[in-house]
């Protein structure tokens, strides 16, 4: 639940980004949720969010932006069962 609502969250971040919103958001954290079925680990979605970005973005801030989302998340499913 932590990952995907990680994935979900840098998608719609992502999303912006692209200058997406509405249904096309949806659909774009969608497959930022499907990419991360590809293999183990978050390899794979951060190769997707760097195909999909522009190199404007770098690989740092994509990083920075994944570790920020989960931390997030993690904080939010904590503050459920508390």
């Amino acid at each position: 639940k932590v990952e995907a609502r990680r994935n979900y969250q840098l998608g719609q971040w992502a999303a912006g980004l692209k200058g997406l919103s509405g249904a096309e958001a949806e659909t774009f954290a969608g497959s930022v949720i499907a990419a991360d079925l590809a293999e183990p680990g978050d390899e794979d979605v951060f190769r997707k969010l760097r195909a999909e970005l522009p190199e404007t973005v770098t690989d740092k801030t994509i990083r920075d932006k994944m570790a920020e989302q989960l931390q997030a998340s993690i904080d939010h499913f904590a503050a459920q069962v508390k």
